[in-house]
């Protein structure tokens, strides 16, 4: 769809003047990654997630840039909406999904049951994750999405030593709320010491 409103406005491109051109540069590389952070924390939402919202929110700013009074707080909000607009899809899509499993109708993206359980398995991951506190909960949202360390520890804008050191304390406080020993069955070689033989 394309946006065909508003003065310099042709089709997608859109002209902006020189100056205007250099404000939204700086906007972009000074507050990209600080409203990137600002997600995350806020609303809990992943690195992928955050990233997504805001570059959105950055696209419809150029293209509606000379008619902007306050920048950062107007991207700020779209990227809010539109990440918020994407659970609710998400959420209403998932409903469908299970309501069709339930009902005994073909699943249309093939997965297994076990897959399915999986949805539910992540998103309860979600729910411990976000009770961290918010680097840890950033680097473990981080690695829940399937980035690499040097991805996360770039995004976060952190040192490999200060990514490590956060993985490590959120990891031992998953640990202690979930009690992982109880949870997961040791195995066959430990369970028969002690026993006769």
């Amino acid at each position: 769809m394309t946006d065909t409103s508003g003065p310099g406005v042709k089709g997608d491109v859109v002209s902006l003047k020189a100056t205007e051109v250099a404000a939204f540069k700086k906007l972009y590389q000074d507050r990209y990654h600080p409203i990137v952070n600002r997600l995350m924390f806020a609303l809990r939402a992943s690195v992928h997630d955050s990233e997504d919202a805001v570059q959105f929110a950055f696209v419809q700013a150029y293209r509606r840039w000379s008619q902007i009074e306050n920048p950062e707080p107007w991207v700020v909000t779209v990227a809010t909406r539109a990440y918020l607009a994407k659970c609710k899809r998400d959420r209403r899509r998932m409903e469908i999904e299970k309501r069709a499993l339930v009902a005994g109708m073909l699943n249309p993206h093939g997965k297994t049951g076990r897959e399915l359980d999986d949805v539910d398995g992540y998103a309860w991951v979600q729910a411990v994750i976000s009770d961290l506190p918010p680097r840890q909960r950033q680097v473990m949202a981080g690695i829940a999405d399937g980035l690499s360390n040097e991805e996360i520890a770039g995004l976060l804008g952190i040192t490999q030593d200060n990514f490590r050191s956060n993985l490590r304390f959120a990891r031992r406080r998953l640990e202690k709320r979930l009690d992982l020993k109880k949870m997961i069955p040791a195995p066959a070689s430990e369970t028969g010491k002690g026993g006769t033989s």
